[in-house]
């Protein structure tokens, strides 16, 4: 499943929901949980910087 995150009806990134099976080894599934919250944490820098948003809310499941 494919989610569009939009700010002012403009599409800023896409969050995409994949199966449990879609990434197979337990290692990669670890990297890739590590690695969420610092590429959200550029994103929100990114956000403020460019698009002179107020505030970006930061939700990791």
């Amino acid at each position: 499943m494919l989610f569009p995150v939009e700010c002012n009806k403009h599409t800023i990134f896409f969050i995409q929901v994949a199966p449990p099976d879609f990434i197979l080894f337990e290692s990669k599934r670890k990297q890739a949980d590590e690695q969420m919250p610092d590429h959200f944490l550029d994103l929100r820098f990114i956000l403020f910087r460019h698009l002179s948003l107020e505030s970006v809310h930061l939700v990791l499941a």
